[in-house]
């Protein structure tokens, strides 16, 4: 059964971090809804707790900064360490960069 968009289920660790921070919780839901679901579908990927509370302890400055779980910062980054390693020709870093986006 999939649930509406604006019905999204808040993992417990999630739910306990947002009562304890009101600065992250209204941070939290000023996010796009699409944003919300990111969040919410990466911490829930984690099958253990203490790894769900970790993924969500490492985003909080992504939350707070009204970005969403994978933003283009990220993307940047990733191209940046890519190219740093394959050559400054680029093709290589365009064909890496492709197999990342694809997966």
């Amino acid at each position: 059964d999939f649930k509406a968009k604006n019905e999204l289920e808040l993992p417990d660790e999630l739910a306990q971090a947002l009562k304890e921070d009101r600065k992250l919780d209204k941070a939290f839901h000023a996010l796009t809804p699409g944003r919300r679901r990111g969040y919410v579908l990466h911490f829930t990927g984690a099958k253990q707790s203490e790894t769900r509370t970790a993924r969500i302890v490492k985003c909080i400055p992504k939350i707070l900064a009204g970005k969403g779980a994978g933003t283009p910062d990220e993307a940047q980054a990733q191209y940046d360490m890519l190219k740093h390693e394959c050559g400054a020709d680029g093709s290589s870093v365009k064909r890496a960069t492709l197999s990342v986006v694809r997966k």
